[in-house]
């Protein structure tokens, strides 16, 4: 099977199919007139859209829901943390987002009942169970029928 060099495949191509070969993609065909309809169907779809100022996927939404509104004007605007820029909380005592909120209250030892934080009530039952712990000790010690506390050796058991 030897070729001569002025020969082609039948494919077009230079060498033989099983040998590696760069692809040429082909040139536009002379009658095509597809993209130019193409084109013209979405010169339509955005003349149809531009009356509504939605995008397609906001007018989707709005086939499936349509109760909701997609005006930008009508979203509710949450005041800004004076720390980070986060939406703050709104029953926040200290008027800060909930993760700023945490910081303070903690540095402060403080409560934040608005975001649930708790850390002074948190410290004072800390504290007071402590406080109750030594008498809770003190009286198992001491026994229901033992005045005294600790068991007294009487008489010997050699005796």
């Amino acid at each position: 099977m030897s070729r001569q060099e002025g020969e082609e495949s039948p494919g077009g191509l230079p060498f033989s199919h099983w040998i590696c070969q760069p692809y040429f993609r082909p040139g536009p065909k002379e009658g095509s007139k597809d993209s130019t309809g193409a084109r013209s169907k979405r010169a339509l779809e955005e003349e149809e859209g531009s009356t509504d100022t939605l995008s397609k996927n906001k007018q989707k939404k709005q086939l499936r829901n349509p109760h909701k509104t997609f005006d930008p004007s009508l979203k509710p605007k949450y005041a800004k943390c004076d720390q980070c820029g986060n939406p703050k909380g709104n029953r926040c005592v200290f008027n800060l987002c909930r993760g700023c909120c945490k910081k303070r209250a903690f540095k402060e030892t403080a409560d934040c009942p608005g975001h649930g934080l708790l850390f002074k009530t948190k410290l004072e039952k800390s504290l007071a169970w402590k406080g109750a712990q030594p008498r809770l000790q003190e009286s198992q010690q001491v026994g229901p029928g033992d005045p005294g506390g600790s068991p007294e050796v009487v008489g010997s058991a050699l005796a």
